[in-house]
């Protein structure tokens, strides 16, 4: 069934963006995160893999542009203005992460932490059959979303999804962010290095 994005903007608060590869280079984000010196960090442990991968932003230069549409596009589409706390912006931590999804691997239904206003997934590599997007909607059915290369979608923060088994023969790679239009929550201030099962999501 064909996807209507001004029905699951009105109805829902899911806003669909699709980037060409000039406007976002994902290819040279593929370069930076394969990178065999890069240093990583991972947590949530589920069904068997880390879901989130965390990468310091000084190892991800082209990240920057990105989440600086991001901003962008969620300021216009829900009227008002917002931040992704970031290394780039002189932040301790990122609010946002990796999610590299192996063949056989899904990704568990979830949603994101309370503080946020709106999160976010940029589609940087998606071989074909490798899982469409799951939306749960609160008394009604689940929505699903097919996914391509260079697709962003943003949603409420408190809205469950989950993602469908990869089917390919390759990994499936997203980059995921939170959005913040209020006071930042207190532990953005400081460093740190550990990443416990509440960090990013609530």
């Amino acid at each position: 069934m064909a996807i209507n994005p001004k029905l699951l903007r009105e109805k829902y608060g899911i806003s669909i963006f699709d980037f060409s590869l000039s406007q976002v280079n994902r290819q040279k984000i593929l370069l930076e995160i394969s990178s065999d010196h890069l240093h990583s960090t991972r947590s949530h442990w589920i069904y068997g893999r880390w879901e989130n991968v965390y990468i310091n932003s000084y190892l991800t230069p082209s990240v920057e542009r990105l989440l600086n549409r991001a901003v962008s596009f969620a300021g216009d589409e829900y009227g008002q203005s917002f931040l992704i706390p970031s290394q780039f912006l002189g932040y301790p931590t990122n609010e946002y992460w990796f999610n590299i999804a192996q063949p056989g691997e899904s990704t568990g239904r979830h949603n994101h932490k309370d503080e946020a206003a709106i999160s976010g997934l940029f589609y940087i590599k998606v071989p074909e059959d490798s899982g469409e997007l799951i939306f749960f909607i609160p008394g009604k059915n689940k929505i699903t979303i097919p996914v391509k290369e260079g697709r962003m979608l943003l949603f409420p923060a408190d809205l469950d999804h989950a993602v469908d088994l990869n089917r390919s023969e390759d990994a499936r790679i997203s980059l995921a962010f939170n959005c913040y239009s209020s006071e930042l929550p207190p532990q953005l201030y400081h460093q740190d290095e550990t990443y416990g099962v509440h960090k990013y999501f609530s």
